[in-house]
Parts: C-alpha cells; sequence; structure tokens
C-alpha cells in the first residue's frame, strides 16, 4: 500500500499552507512579521536531492473544545511519524517550502477536482515507493518520566503513532525520538522541537467561532493568549467551510488560514473579511514550533503544536 505521505505533505487540510489554485482573494499581509526561516536556515540544502523522507507531529492537546481558555482536565500528547521514499529522487526545496506557510492570512478556494488534479501532477512528478517500516517502533525519549513508544499502524505503509497519553499529561521538553530503520534507513536520535502549551485563550467575540457573510464585516475577530515566553514560536490561527454533496462526498473546501506572531492578540484583518463569500466555522487556534533536519540521505520534518482542539 503507498505511504499516506503526500496527502499528508501537501493537502492536509490547507492547514499550513494553501494553494494559490482555485483562490479568488489576494493573500493578505499581516504587519510586522518577519518570514519564516526555514528556507534561510537551509538554504544549503535547496539545491540537493535526498531518497527518503519522514514527518513527525507531536501534537498537545490542553484547551478544551469550547474556546473559553478553560484547560482540559485530560490534557494529552499524541505523536504520529510517517515514512517514505523516492526511487527518482526528489527535490529539497519542494519538501522545505512545502512545509512553509508565508506570514499574514490567506482565504483559499478549491473543488475537489482542482484538489485532486494538483495532487496527481505531483505524483506523477515525485512517485512514491512502497515503504512497509522504519523499525518495529519508534523510540520516544523524555528526561523526566518513560513514554510510550510509537507503534506502526497496520495497513498505512510506514506509519506510526503513539496512544493518547491523557493519564501522562503533555510530552515536554527536551525530549526525542529514536528511528532504528528497516526498510527505511536507521537515523538514530532526533531532538524533538517543543511548543509551550496554550494558556489564557479569550475569543473577545462570539462570532469568532463562526464567521458569516452577513456580519463578516463587524465581526469581533480577536483573539487573545499567553504569549511563548521564549518567543520561539508561531501561531496558525484557521477557519474552514467545507461543502458535501448529498452522498457525503466533499465537493469543495475554502478556508482561511493565518500565520501570525506568537505575540498573545491577533485580529483578523477587515481586507480578508471583505473577501468573504461564504460561511466560516473556526476549526483550530494552534502554536507550533517546527524544523527541518538532514542526516545523509534522508530529509525530517519535525513539527510541535499545542492546539485548542
Amino acid at each position: 500500500m503507498k505511504p499516506l505521505l503526500l496527502p499528508l505533505l501537501l493537502n492536509t487540510l490547507f492547514l499550513s499552507a494553501c494553494s494559490e489554485n482555485g483562490s479568488t482573494a489576494p493573500d493578505i499581509a499581516a504587519p510586522d512579521i518577519a518570514a519564516p526561516d526555514i528556507g534561510a536556515a537551509h538554504a544549503g540544502l535547496l539545491q540537493n536531492t535526498v531518497a527518503y523522507y519522514a514527518e513527525i507531529h507531536v501534537s498537545n492537546l490542553s484547551i478544551n473544545d469550547e474556546y473559553d481558555g478553560v484547560p482540559d482536565d485530560t490534557s494529552s500528547s499524541h505523536m504520529v511519524a510517517v515514512f517514505t521514499a523516492f526511487p527518482n529522487r526528489a527535490l529539497t526545496d519542494l519538501l522545505v517550502n512545502s512545509r512553509s506557510s508565508a506570514p499574514g492570512c490567506k482565504i483559499s478556494r478549491q473543488s475537489i477536482e482542482e484538489i485532486a488534479a494538483e495532487q496527481a501532477i505531483l505524483n506523477a512528478q515525485y512517485p512514491l515507493a512502497d515503504i512497509s517500516d522504519a523499525g518495529e517502533s519508534v523510540l520516544v525519549t523524555t528526561p523526566t518520566s518513560s513514554w510510550p513508544s510509537m507503534q506502526k499502524t497496520s495497513n498505512s505503509g510506514a506509519a506510526y503513532t503513539s496512544d493518547w497519553t491523557s493519564t501522562m499529561g503533555t510530552l515536554p521538553p527536551s525530549s526525542s525520538i529514536t528511528i532504528t530503520g528497516g526498510e527505511f534507513p536507521a537515523i538514530g536520535e532526533v531532538d524533538l522541537p517543543f511548543a509551550e502549551n496554550l494558556s489564557g485563550v479569550v475569543y473577545l467575540g462570539a462570532d469568532m467561532q463562526a464567521l458569516t457573510v452577513t456580519s463578516n464585516t463587524t465581526a469581533e475577530t480577536t483573539v487573545q493568549w499567553d504569549a511563548d515566553s521564549t518567543s520561539s514560536s508561531r501561531m496558525m490561527l484557521s477557519f474552514l467551510n467545507d461543502q458535501y454533496d448529498s452522498e457525503g462526498n466533499l465537493e469543495s473546501l475554502s478556508s482561511i488560514v493565518c500565520n501570525i506572531p506568537d505575540t498573545g492578540s491577533f485580529t483578523l484583518p477587515d481586507e480578508i473579511k471583505r473577501t468573504m463569500d461564504v460561511d466560516y466555522k473556526l476549526r483550530t487556534l494552534s502554536r507550533f514550533n517546527d524544523r527541518v533536519e538532514k542526516r545523509g540521505d534522508t530529509l525530517i520534518y519535525l513539527r510541535a503544536e499545542s492546539r485548542s482542539l
């Protein structure tokens, strides 16, 4: 079975990077936002190619679903790792840039046909090899306690996941994973990025949870939170409108995604609200830190998030 990398990498809800295909609204740059340094920090990699690629995501769920900023009693961490190979090799800059989100806000609109066509082009340019495993498990090490290893997910290629660990809280800083290898090369220990748990989340307007076309220009769209004490993270705020046919099949997906500085407050720009032509529901407020690392012939993308749902 084919690995899940490319759908995960390039089309997962369009929350990390929205395609411009099908977009009818311009990008609106948020003020005073420095561009993400993924490309600059790894400029030496951009002309290279790689044969293997891995994505590791750590999600700390520490805020309940009511959007009121009250910590959930069952705060937990969930980890996902996906491993794949490119038999014809892949350009490193494709992988790096596809994980970079431009600063500011964007409205994107795509039909399912446009999404499928875009994915087909990518799959043809960069076919994936069947990778069955990256080891019996992916070991997780923390400085304070033992942690469950990530176990292989059945019938999903080389994908690994951890159990929800509500009784253990969230994954602490200075944690790492060890990739022992199988068909995928052995990488050894890799340090994980860390995102502080969200706290102090306050949505100042009820309209923040559901932006409607009729009230979009007057809606209060300011959200506040406790800023990251290390100033090393960014925030992502996303709204979605997904349309389904009578049989429950996705027909189109519209999104508003804002990649914003972790300063403790943000208001959706009026320019974005004025271009809305459908209603949107709040999907995620997420603090994240991410990093790209190259080990020999392998590129690794690591992302840590603290999410509101």
